[in-house]
């Protein structure tokens, strides 16, 4: 038996469809979840309910881009704690204002679950409480400040560290993990929420375009990134000078300079809330993103996928490169010529595979839960 646990104030833990199965548990395990970037509601609220029935779950959230808006969409609750900022001064000082908040506003918990970031891990290490934390992102084990190897070293000594098998085990060995708390699967993030995915034939409604490409910027101001121009404008302008139509998503309102010059032109669309994700992916012919998780979604959903990532890329992305399922490129002339060859023929995502992603993953946290049980 499964349960869905839903928030419904900032303060209390709550669970779903008690039973008498429920109550015969041995211990009800409180669970504090926090979401720190966009692609973690819909990759927690597919994991939250197939957690063992009679566990509640408590969640907070930062309020960076699309976070609190997605969650809300997807029916979570969250207590949002928290923002972000681009000025990575500023970032590193809020990082530890924000820790310090959760410290004293999150209620009482048995395990802190996250994707990535120390944050949820350094709160439960000062309430002398479990942590589990996914990651993919190797990368950001190479940083060289003293902020950035402080964050890495809290990160690798969460209890439990889950990983793709592709994600390299011993960046995270370098910085202090014990090689028993790391946990790998075959897959990607983005497999455990494709696997209940099925398309809105409602989202096309919301564009005011049906053949379009997606188009996210690089996230510069990330603490991994050094780069520090972005070739967002120049490829926006080649896609409209092609009448290409472009559904643009901005990170931050910075972004939004990118587009300055073609806010009014009838190819470019900004949406004005928070839009589907994955529903973008599957309608659009191609999705050209700065960063990782979209270009994985793209691929793992058979749809035509560009990272113009400005470093070298995550093992997770340079997997699907190798694979043929991503290109990896920041010249124009490039990204518009694949694009405009590539064919959506094979469109579709390989379902088995991104279930069978699911319940290793799946299995993987039930058995730490289980431990806590005892």
């Amino acid at each position: 038996m499964w349960f869905t646990s839903v928030v419904s104030d900032g303060d209390i833990f709550y669970d779903g469809q008690q039973e008498l199965y429920g109550c015969l548990r041995k211990h009800t395990v409180k669970i504090w979840i926090d979401l720190i970037n966009t692609s973690h509601p819909i990759f927690f609220k597919s994991l939250i309910k197939e957690f063992h029935q009679g566990h509640q779950t408590y969640i907070t959230a930062r309020d960076r881009s699309e976070t609190v808006a997605l969650a809300r969409e997807l029916g979570m609750v969250p207590k949002v704690i928290g923002t972000d900022f681009s000025n990575r001064i500023v970032k590193t000082v809020n990082h530890a204002l924000r820790t310090i908040e959760l410290f004293i506003r999150v209620p009482k918990f048995d395990v802190a679950l996250a994707f990535g970031g120390s944050t949820s891990i350094a709160v439960a290490k000062a309430r002398i409480k479990p942590s589990v934390v996914f990651n993919d992102n190797d990368l950001i084990f190479t940083q060289a400040t003293l902020a950035g190897r402080l964050e890495t070293k809290i990160m690798a000594r969460a209890d439990h560290i889950i990983i793709p098998s592709t994600f390299p085990a011993q960046v995270l060995t370098r910085r202090g993990a014990k090689v028993e708390s790391i946990h790998q699967f075959d897959g990607y993030k983005e497999d455990v929420y494709i696997a209940d995915y099925e398309p809105d034939p409602d989202f096309p409604a919301k564009l005011p375009f049906s053949n379009f490409v997606v188009i996210r910027p690089e996230a510069l101001f990330a603490a991994y990134v050094t780069q520090t121009r972005s070739i967002v404008p120049e490829l926006v302008n080649a896609l409209v000078a092609n009448n290409a139509n472009v559904v643009y998503l901005p990170r931050i309102e910075a972004d939004l300079r990118h587009v300055e010059l073609l806010r009014n032109d009838r190819h470019l669309f900004v949406p004005k809330q928070a839009l589907h994700g994955l529903d973008l992916c599957w309608y659009s012919q191609a999705v050209l993103t700065g960063s990782g998780t979209f270009a994985r979604e793209a691929a793992c959903l058979g749809t035509t996928a560009v990272s113009f990532f400005p470093e070298r890329l995550l093992a997770v992305d340079q997997h699907l490169v190798n694979e043929g399922k991503v290109l990896h490129s920041r010249s124009i002339e490039e990204i518009i010529e694949y694009v405009a060859s590539s064919s959506q023929m094979d469109k579709g995502p390989n379902l088995e595979r991104c279930k069978e992603v699911k319940r290793q993953v799946v299995s993987i946290v039930n058995v730490i839960f289980e431990n806590l049980e005892g």
